[in-house]
């Protein structure tokens, strides 16, 4: 493996987020027309017949649609059929509300398991949007973990959004682990071991 060594474009990274901040006034508002360009660092590393490694440097969880369209283009030259990004126009799972208002279906979303408290209720409608009710189902669901995290949820996630651990669940498909302590985590880990 070869050793990480500094570069320019470790300061261009630097230079760009300071250079962000500058611009914002005290209200945290950006002032003036330039957009800031680098919000991560993409590098690409290959040696002639090896695969390619596309290594990533920061970015935030509010541009990951455009990092991975970046990434792709990094890699296309890797990968001679990649079709086009598309995902700009792309609804996410669950955010097509059709024409009925988010809230309207919120609240119909409550009234459909008045058995079911409102705060588990409105972290699964949070998570899940148009699909809450798949989520909920016949409103039986199932052990609680924790954090508003119930066995059905964890069901749902595993068949239909490929989370295969208890790190895809409480992390990458939740974020309900930060709301957790260590025993309801390892009880997500021991169910899922199981499921």
């Amino acid at each position: 493996m070869r050793a990480l060594r500094r570069s320019s474009d470790d300061r261009t990274l630097a230079q760009a987020r300071q250079a962000e901040r500058a611009r914002r006034d005290a209200a945290g508002v950006l002032h003036g027309d330039e957009q800031v360009v680098v919000v991560a660092l993409l590098r690409v590393d290959d040696a002639a017949g090896t695969a390619p490694v596309l290594s990533v440097f920061g970015g935030k969880i509010t541009t990951f649609r455009k990092l991975a369209e970046h990434a792709m283009e990094k890699l296309a030259p890797y990968l001679p059929a990649l079709r086009p990004a598309w995902t700009a126009g792309a609804q996410l799972p669950g955010s097509d509300f059709g024409d009925v208002p988010r809230e309207r279906m919120r609240d119909e979303f409550f009234a459909r398991y008045p058995g079911i408290g409102r705060e588990t209720l409105r972290g699964i409608f949070r998570r899940h949007g148009a699909r809450a009710a798949e989520v909920a189902g016949d409103g039986d669901l199932g052990e609680h973990f924790g954090a508003g995290l119930h066995e059905r949820e964890v069901r749902y996630l595993a068949e239909h959004e490929w989370a295969q651990t208890a790190d895809d669940v409480l992390w990458r498909r939740t974020k309900t682990g930060l709301h957790m302590n260590a025993a309801q985590r390892a009880r997500v880990a021991a169910f899922m071991g199981h499921a």
